[in-house]
């Protein structure tokens, strides 16, 4: 919106006005240089349903001379001790948008400086930066890097990953000649693709335990497994989590069924997301559990999945190295000098192998 903006008095009296007569609007003040305009945009949180009964052109209708904008903001995160719907989820409540706007293609150690791209349906980068620069944003979460995209993010959409790793705590016995043999060990033979904690959790329920249950559609367990996992390494919570279980499973349980649910949320911890989350749709629905599942971002539930199908990969190498050990067989496949060719091993393609 251009005009004389340059004296704040007319700038606040502007704002006021859309505050008041035009909530469906915010507004802000843009500086290039000694001149101030002000924009005009739609707020995030109107509903698709709204914005059609109001006559509003979504997002991605919008634009000049009948250019289509693109419906996706995407942007990289860069995490410290976060686990990455953590922190999508932090992200999510400090922008007041919905989890499941938000998509990443994989989860990244908790333990460690991590970064991966985010994609955000119908997404403000406006709105994510006065947010990080509030002061009570967690600086251990960053956003940058934003760009409009057409599509969206999908869990599995990866090339591959780069690590930079630091060993710690080597032996003070182990000689610089150990140390060369082990990584030119690595260089000629590789090692075993195994998935680790980041597909599996740290905490005493691990993801592949909750896949396991809901491949079985056993969906009370499931629920149950949710609400009394916990971190070994904080204290006070394996009681804490078996308690607020008691109350919602426990047959001793005195009470009637809300009374119990609301004396279970009661004992949530701000980080207890999934676990409020279950509560709340237990509490309009009890005994519902696959609703109380299905409540749960979907992101989330596959990476369950996810997780038992790695569980199953993981229990097969090793049944494959102990049977054939680094043998190359039939049928499997090798990475020539040229990494975009996959090939098949035929029977004459295989010599004498140790």
């Amino acid at each position: 919106m251009q005009g004389d903006f340059g004296s704040k008095e007319k700038r606040s009296q502007v704002h006021q006005f859309f505050k008041k007569h035009l909530k469906k609007y915010e507004t802000d003040t843009l500086s290039i240089g000694d001149q101030r305009s002000m924009r005009v945009y739609l707020k995030e949180g109107i509903s698709k349903n709204k914005r059609q009964k109001n006559g509003i052109t979504n997002w991605g209708d919008r634009g000049m001379s009948g250019i289509k904008m693109p419906d996706f903001l995407q942007f990289v995160v860069q995490k410290t001790n976060y686990e990455s719907m953590q922190a999508v989820h932090y992200i999510s409540k400090r922008t007041n948008k919905r989890p499941k706007y938000f998509a990443i293609c994989g989860n990244k150690d908790k333990r460690g400086i991590t970064t991966q791209r985010v994609s955000l349906s119908r997404g403000n980068p406006e709105a994510l930066i006065r947010a990080q620069f509030g002061k009570d944003w967690d600086r251990k979460v960053k956003c940058g890097s934003f760009e409009r995209v057409f599509t969206g993010l999908n869990l599995g959409q990866l090339y591959g990953n780069r690590f930079s790793v630091a060993l710690r705590f080597i032996d003070r016995n182990t000689s610089d000649a150990d140390i060369v043999k082990n990584i030119k060990n690595v260089e000629e033979h590789g090692f075993v693709n195994y998935f680790g904690m980041q597909r599996f959790g740290t905490f005493t329920v691990r993801t592949h335990q909750m896949g396991k249950e809901i491949l079985r559609q056993n969906w009370r367990e499931v629920v149950r497994l949710i609400l009394v996992q916990h971190a070994d390494f904080e204290p006070g919570d394996k009681e804490r989590k078996q308690k607020m279980t008691d109350l919602v499973f426990g047959e001793h349980a005195d009470g009637a069924v809300h009374e119990r649910l609301q004396e279970a949320m009661s004992l949530l911890d701000r980080r207890d997301r999934l676990e409020k989350t279950v509560l709340i749709s237990l509490k309009n629905q009890p005994n519902d559990y696959y609703n109380a599942f299905a409540a749960i971002s979907r992101n989330t539930r596959f990476i369950y999945i996810h997780a038992y199908q790695s569980y199953v990969w993981n229990k097969a190498v090793s049944e494959r190295l102990r049977r054939h050990g680094r043998n190359v067989l039939v049928g499997d496949f090798v990475v020539p000098d040229c990494p975009d060719v996959d090939q098949p091993v035929e029977q004459e393609d295989i010599g004498d192998s140790d």
